[in-house]
This record gives C-alpha cells, sequence and structure tokens, in this order.
C-alpha cells in the first residue's frame, strides 16, 4: 500500500478517467477489439479464462473494469443468469450498452469507480471477474478486496486473470527493468496514444501501480478468501508491446536475452 493522500487519490482518478473516455472510441473501432466479429458471435475471452468461466452458467457474474463491454456480454453468452459490468469510464458503459443492444444481450452496465464500487452495486454475487490490465489502476488491493468482499456472499468466486507483475517491471521500449515489483509509490506518466489505437498519436497522462503478488494474496487471504486456483502463463494472448513476438497461434511473448517470464496469471478465490 502507498502513502498516496486522497487528493491525490482524487486526482489520479481524473486523469485516468479523461484518458479512458478519450481512448474509448478508438478502441471500438480498432483492429484489436475486433467489434465487428463479436458481434457475429465470436466471444472476446481467451484460452486462458474461458476453462474457469464455463462455472458461470446459471449464476449471477459481476464484472469488475470491463471498459465497453465485450467480455461482460461474452460471459452472458456461457449461459450466466445475470450479467452486470462495471467501469468509471462514462464513454466506455455508453459503448457497453451499445454493444449489448445490438447483440441482444441482457447483460446491464453501471459507471462505477472500482474504489467505491459498493457505493454504487447493491446486492450480492456469485462470481466476481476482472482480466487483464485492471489492477494497475489501483491504489490499494486491500481496499480492492474489501469493496469485493461486500458484494459476495459465502461460496462466491473472485476469479482475476491479469498481467504479471513480472512483466510490468520491463520498461518495454527501452528493453530495461524500469518499475517497481512492489507498490512503493504512484507513476505518473505522459504517453502517446494507447494500447489499441495505432494511429492515435495523443499525448495522454495516466497514474498506475505495481502490486506484487504476495500483495494480492494477503489481500483476499486477510478477508477470509481461500485460494482454489493460481497459474501463471510464459505469454499473453495480447500483443501488449511492440518488441513481443508470436510463439504460438494467439500467444505473444516478451523475449529479453531469451529469458522466459511469467506474462499472466490466473487466480480463483472461493469465499468463506
Amino acid at each position: 500500500m502507498t502513502n498516496d493522500n486522497q487528493d491525490n487519490l482524487s486526482s489520479a482518478f481524473e486523469i485516468n478517467k479523461t484518458f479512458w473516455n478519450s481512448v474509448s472510441k478508438n478502441h471500438l473501432n480498432s483492429e484489436l477489439y475486433d467489434v465487428d466479429g463479436f458481434l457475429g458471435g465470436k466471444s472476446s475471452l481467451n484460452d486462458i479464462e474461458l476453462p474457469l468461466l464455463q462455472a458461470v452458467a446459471g449464476k449471477s457474474v459481476l464484472h469488475v473494469q470491463c471498459h465497453f463491454g465485450m467480455d461482460t456480454i461474452s460471459i452472458g453468452r456461457l449461459g450466466a443468469k445475470q450479467v452486470v459490468g462495471t467501469d468509471f469510464s462514462e464513454e466506455a458503459i455508453e459503448i457497453a450498452r451499445e454493444l449489448a443492444e445490438k447483440d441482444g444481450s441482457a447483460a446491464t452496465f453501471v459507471v462505477a469507480n472500482t474504489n467505491t464500487l459498493t457505493d454504487h452495486i447493491d446486492q450480492t454475487f456469485d462470481f466476481v471477474f476482472m482480466s487483464y490490465g485492471a489492477l494497475v489502476w489501483l491504489p490499494d488491493l486491500g481496499h480492492l478486496a474489501d469493496q469485493l468482499n461486500a458484494v459476495t456472499h459465502p461460496g462466491s468466486t473472485v476469479m482475476i486473470t491479469e498481467f504479471h507483475p513480472t512483466l510490468y517491471m520491463f520498461d518495454h521500449p527501452k528493453n530495461t527493468i524500469g518499475y517497481d515489483y512492489f507498490n512503493t509509490h504512484m507513476y505518473k506518466e505522459v504517453e502517446e496514444g494507447s494500447y489499441a489505437s495505432d494511429d492515435d498519436k495523443t499525448m495522454y497522462e495516466q497514474c498506475f501501480w505495481s502490486h506484487a503478488l504476495a500483495e494480492i494474496f494477503e489481500a483476499f487471504k486477510s478477508r477470509q478468501f481461500d485460494l482454489e486456483v493460481f497459474e501463471e502463463y510464459p505469454y499473453s494472448p495480447y500483443k501488449c508491446f511492440d518488441n513481443m513476438v508470436e510463439v504460438e497461434k494467439n500467444k505473444y511473448a516478451y523475449r529479453l536475452n531469451d529469458v522466459i517470464i511469467p506474462h499472466v496469471y490466473t487466480m480463483q478465490w472461493v469465499k468463506a
């Protein structure tokens, strides 16, 4: 946990919300998201998370930090009885609602900052899902676990499929280690464009945090969640950085000096 005060956190959340509001429409039209294929029936979910997500059939599901909802809608297609997606970007949620209508999905979407999730969600869910680039936007994973504890009940599952903190240590354009493994402070940077829009030359300010695996484990374990699944993967289903190579179909890896590092992990917790 960092020592960022409330004013700094409020400012950071506003900076990040401005970023996500700005890029959502570009992402909608990007090759990476392949919205046409999605609306044609293609699932947006990956082989890493799909096996465990089969368990959502007949359950109520909360998808936290859903962006514009393609994974949320894809989860609904797996037979969930209720699916709710949350995100703090108003632009993303507006697009999510439009996609759900086009798809004929019953998924619903709520504008909500994860840090104040319980101000916007007043029920508990059987299954909570977060994935790929969600945790770096949060300053305190203990607080996240408190929020998820409040929207779950005994027997509920919390599943997180996320980029590995080791991958986040690298300054990829420079091929060097540039970031702390541990959550020591907030990073504030200005970068060109975003991961899904190569043609976007806009400079965007962003704030983010590193999170060690031990921080994640302690956050949930100390709140009476039991770890049932933990797996690490030496590849990513997304080409997150230009210097990643496709090692197998739809599997991308960063190979500095041919060293194999973890890129993604999946963990699944069950509330006691």
